[in-house]
């Protein structure tokens, strides 16, 4: 009797040891993903913060703003920006057209835009 107590004991610690180490492996998983989901949480501030920028100074020569192109942002060499028109029926019955600026990451575009927004302008001359 006393070797079948001794024999479970072991294959309890077995059994306590792997879920310890199950439990380790979904922490340190659960750890990483979070890292990863605050790194682009930042890396959006950022490019909120650029796209600011990007159209304080834009803004006041905003009639000749590029509709449709792409370019770097002086003095942010780790974002480039691009504008594209959107058709939108309700802003060419107000003679307006919607141009999408996007603020993408200069090492890694086809990672899509970080930021996007909408910028309503007059139509061209």
């Amino acid at each position: 009797m006393r070797h079948w107590r001794a024999g479970m004991t072991l294959i309890e610690a077995l059994l306590g040891t792997a879920l310890l180490g199950t439990l380790l492996v979904a922490i340190l998983m659960a750890q990483s993903r979070l890292h990863r989901q605050s790194v682009r949480a930042d890396s959006r501030l950022e490019a909120c913060r650029v796209a600011d920028k990007v159209l304080e100074g834009w803004w006041p020569k905003r009639a000749t703003l590029s509709r449709s192109g792409t370019g770097a942002i002086e003095g942010q060499k780790n974002w480039t920006w691009r504008t594209r028109p959107r058709d939108d029926e309700a802003a060419k019955a107000m003679n307006m057209q919607v141009v999408v600026l996007e603020i993408l990451a200069a090492n890694s575009p086809e990672l899509g835009p970080a930021v996007s927004l909408e910028i309503l302008l007059p139509n061209e001359q």
